[in-house]
């Protein structure tokens, strides 16, 4: 069987846009990404959470949705962010 998406592979790929999106910035900015990436997953994860409650707790995800949003957080998946929300500037995880 032929994998068709490598969870790893996009791990690393990701890293080394940061790497390269970090290079050059001041100890300053670095940390100002950092926090507001935090800020940005901890919403992220807020939400599904939220929305992974089963319906006795009050979620309206069904599960087939359930299944696909846990998917997108055991690889890590970062949330879309646009550009202009970010601090002011461009981000590598903007697609």
């Amino acid at each position: 069987m032929k994998k068709t998406f490598d969870c790893v592979e996009l791990q690393h790929r990701a890293g080394e846009r940061v790497f390269r999106y970090l290079a050059g910035m001041t100890g300053e900015e670095n940390d100002a990404y950092w926090r507001e990436r935090r800020r940005l997953l901890r919403e992220h994860q807020a939400e599904l959470r939220a929305a992974l409650e089963t319906p006795e707790q009050g979620g309206p995800v069904a599960d087939a949705d359930a299944a696909d949003l846990w998917r997108r957080l055991a690889c890590g998946a970062a949330p879309y962010v646009p550009s202009s929300e970010m601090t002011g500037t461009t981000s590598p995880h903007t697609i």
